[in-house]
């Protein structure tokens, strides 16, 4: 559904799935996990997006680590579809979730992915 989204509304750069990542992030994380956000800091936050990412998928999951140069690594295993298009949803998501939690010039790169052959897909997360 991403793909035919970026094809029909997008300009081909992924923009349109990272402004539907956030918007899902925006309605979510603001009603259903309103109480937490509430008290959430980025860090926190970083380390509930296995748990989130479980609530929204029934396959695949995000394994957190740290990045050798500040932040977090997201790296997914086993997702479907994987993606570019649902990478970059998820990292519109993910950054939002920071933001939401007090992170300032959040930061979500989507670095590789398995359908561009990479070994995985890994988004790095950085904040102030």
């Amino acid at each position: 559904m991403l793909r035919s989204a970026e094809r029909e509304l997008g300009v081909g750069d992924g923009s349109l799935s990272i402004q539907i990542g956030r918007a899902t992030a925006e309605r979510e994380l603001t009603t259903t996990h309103r109480l937490f956000m509430q008290t959430a800091t980025p860090t926190m936050a970083v380390e509930r997006i296995p748990q989130l990412f479980r609530t929204y998928h029934s396959a695949g999951r995000a394994e957190i680590e740290r990045a050798s140069a500040g932040g977090f690594r997201v790296v997914m295993h086993d997702v479907v579809p994987d993606t570019l298009t649902h990478a970059m949803a998820l990292s519109g998501f993910w950054q939002r979730l920071l933001e939401l939690a007090g992170g300032r010039d959040v930061k979500a790169s989507v670095v590789s992915c398995r359908e561009r052959g990479d070994d995985a897909t890994v988004t790095i997360l950085r904040w102030r």
